[in-house]
């Protein structure tokens, strides 16, 4: 929804700038969890998946490494493997 602003040009989203704020905490949320101990395959691959969806290869990389080396016989390691990205 397009608003006018108070100096007459018009914001098309008023909304986008609290949601990339959102959007930035969940990443560094994220992030967090999967640089300790408590990373687990599901948040490795929500990590991957976020990675991926936003371009990041160096992310991907580094939670598909830990995904590997970590979680080896789980179903998130087989999905990635097999570019299963949106299963």
């Amino acid at each position: 929804v397009a608003q006018i602003s108070a100096q007459g040009g018009v914001d098309l989203a008023p909304g986008l700038l609290p949601q990339q704020k959102q959007t930035q905490r969940a990443s560094e949320v994220l992030a967090a969890i999967n640089s300790t101990n408590a990373a687990s395959a599901e948040t490795l691959w929500l990590g991957i998946q976020w990675a991926r969806k936003n371009s990041d290869p160096e992310t991907l990389k580094r939670y598909a490494a830990q995904l590997q080396k970590r979680f080896s016989s789980s179903s998130q390691w087989d999905a990635f493997q097999r570019e299963a990205y949106d299963d």
